[in-house]
């Protein structure tokens, strides 16, 4: 049976250093309190506390982070192998964990490192933690990406890491996040019907390929793939049970904590990983492998997938029992940031772990790290080939689009960024840009904020600056939407905005290049960008270009220099093309 450390004495000392790790409780607003991380809204920052340097400014973190996540999942694939009586290579089991891993790894470096920068002040510290008795491990992936985000996990894991080092802390209670949404019970009976049918196909006709996750136009694709003498089907394996139950009392757990590593970073992750191991791959992994092969007894020989890789325990599965049967995974790039940004760990992943990887233009572009062994294969994109085209807008309305990231960095390339550390430079960018429009710019526009604030306040920031200030509250979906706005604004390099330049949409970008870090073979295209006119490095700058095209900013978009610009960007990151059948066509045929 795993047990928990003893608990340090947390008794306080006469001088002592408030360490604030997580959101401290109320009522420490006048003491000398140490904060650490982004978990704080500056704007209700006490003056009484000061603010610890953030690690993250040096790229050396990020590179310690790099070197954990490749090292783990060959540390660990011996020890599972042994578990689970099975012989599988480290590729198996990073493409079951390596999404796991992209979480935990930045979560414990960032307190790991706040903690030993506190330290070396010199004098003694007290910190708070969750000191709670619970340590259950999370049920699946989902669960666990669920939960870190939130104060509590956090809050949880610092109280282990601090437990370890000998820190003392006083007890505080955050609310455990919401649980990820499960199916409801109908629609796993109706899943589980449709892919009884799936199955018998497959039984009189065995597909060559399966797909899943698939942000891309999955009935086209399986078309296509016939006409070149690919049979190409729905993995169908919804209805698999992927969430169990862990067992603290389970001796596996604590063989957990056997492999050595000389890395201080590694070693730590190993020692936490009884509380934090997904069951699925513990007490859930014979039962999923053996409901996976029961559906697949033959593993298909190419898998497609956008975004199978990351939650979808059940593909995943899937995916590692065809590659260790000599099965091709491809990879089809599914948003921004890809190709372009200095650190986005999922791209990385997704190189290592696939066989051949498909973007949306480019092909020799490498993130920081190790870029992966995937072949890299530049093709049109289905969704922004079908992109609508513009509508004629009547009447003035225009829309700025926002984005929105966790308070803590716990895999920093949430939303494929890099600035999660320095979010608070992102709303400063935000408001300037709002506070240079006169009136009636101001009147006419529409902000869309993200889905999720994650205790942000995005719109009541906004708001409480700018009173007038009205959001975009429609619900038609994005592409729909865009069609009629008579320009968009967007203060973030991703995903909207290759939408809004492939549809031709008057699109005015502004981002501070200090917090988004590009690669050096992605810099001419932003530069061209930035000589048209279309990306800003100072908000107020695009603000004053928005003043000047608002009254035609079609004739503007339309311009040579607007258009070449635009053009050039969009072949090497946003491609579209009407003969893109032909390209995928093409590809099913080589393979």
């Amino acid at each position: 049976m795993w047990k928990e450390p003893p608990k340090p004495c947390c008794r306080r000392s006469v001088d002592v250093t408030r360490l604030a790790l997580t959101p401290p409780p109320a009522g420490h607003e006048d003491e000398a309190v140490l904060a650490a991380g982004t978990w704080l809204d500056r704007a209700s920052f006490p003056k009484a506390w000061k603010r610890l340097a953030n690690p993250w400014d040096d790229p050396r973190s990020f590179d310690r982070c790099l070197a954990a996540q490749d090292q783990l999942p060959e540390l660990l694939s011996p020890l599972l192998n042994e578990i689970h009586s099975v012989d599988r290579n480290e590729r198996y089991w990073r493409m079951l964990l390596g999404p796991f891993f992209l979480g935990l790894v930045p979560l414990v470096a960032n307190l790991e490192m706040q903690i030993e920068a506190a330290s070396a002040i010199g004098e003694p510290l007290l910190s708070w933690a969750d000191a709670s008795s619970s340590r259950a491990a999370p049920r699946d992936t989902a669960e666990f990406q669920a939960w870190l985000p939130s104060d509590w996990f956090n809050a949880r894991i610092a109280a282990s890491i601090l437990r370890l080092r000998g820190i003392p802390f006083d007890p505080v209670e955050y609310p455990a996040p919401d649980a990820p949404r499960r199916r409801q019970f109908w629609k796993t009976v109706a899943l589980l019907f449709l892919e009884a049918g799936a199955r018998m196909r497959r039984t009189a006709l065995p597909p060559d390929a399966a797909y899943d996750d698939l942000y891309l136009d999955a009935p086209g694709l399986c078309a296509l793939a016939k006409d070149s003498g690919i049979l190409l089907h729905p993995a169908a394996l919804k209805g698999v049970r992927t969430a169990y139950e862990p067992d603290s009392n389970d001796p596996r757990r604590l063989r957990l904590t056997e492999p050595v590593s000389r890395d201080p970073l590694v070693s730590r992750i190993v020692s936490l990983l009884p509380e934090v191991f997904p069951a699925v791959y513990l007490e859930g992994f014979a039962h999923l492998r053996d409901e996976v092969r029961k559906r697949w007894p033959r593993p298909p020989r190419i898998l497609l997938t956008s975004v199978g890789w990351n939650v979808n325990e059940a593909f995943k599965m899937l995916a590692a029992e065809s590659l260790a049967s000599g099965g091709k995974l491809w990879i089809s790039q599914h948003g921004g940031g890809y190709g372009m940004q200095e650190t986005i760990e999922n791209e990385r992943h997704e190189r290592t772990v696939a066989d051949l990887y498909l973007t949306w233009g480019w092909r020799d572009s490498v993130p920081r790290g190790k870029p992966g062994g995937a072949r890299v294969v530049a093709m049109p994109n289905p969704r922004l080939s079908s992109l609508p085209e513009p509508a004629d807008v009547p009447g003035n309305e225009w829309i700025l689009t926002t984005c929105s990231l966790p308070r803590y960095p716990y895999r920093w390339y949430a939303a494929n960024a890099p600035i999660s550390h320095r979010f608070h430079d992102y709303f400063a960018a935000q408001k300037k840009f709002v506070e240079t429009l006169d009136a009636s710019a101001l009147a006419t526009l529409r902000v869309r904020l993200h889905a999720s604030e994650f205790g942000w306040r995005n719109g009541a920031r906004l708001q409480d600056r700018f009173p007038s200030i009205r959001f975009d509250e429609s619900r038609v979906p994005w592409r729909e939407r865009m069609r009629f706005a008579r320009l968009i604004a967007v203060d973030h390099p991703q995903t909207t905005l290759l939408e809004a330049l492939a549809a031709g949409i008057p699109t005015v970008a502004f981002w501070p290049p200090e917090d988004w870090a590009m690669r050096p073979d992605a810099a001419a295209y932003f530069d061209a960008l930035r000589t048209a006119g279309i990306l800003f490095d100072d908000p107020a700058a695009a603000a004053a270009r928005v003043l000047e095209i608002l009254s035609f900013p079609s004739r503007w978009t339309e311009s040579a220099a607007v258009s070449n610009a635009r053009r050039r960007f969009c072949d090497r990151f946003a491609r579209r093309s009407p003969d893109w059948e032909h390209d995928w066509r093409s590809l099913f045929s080589s393979a």
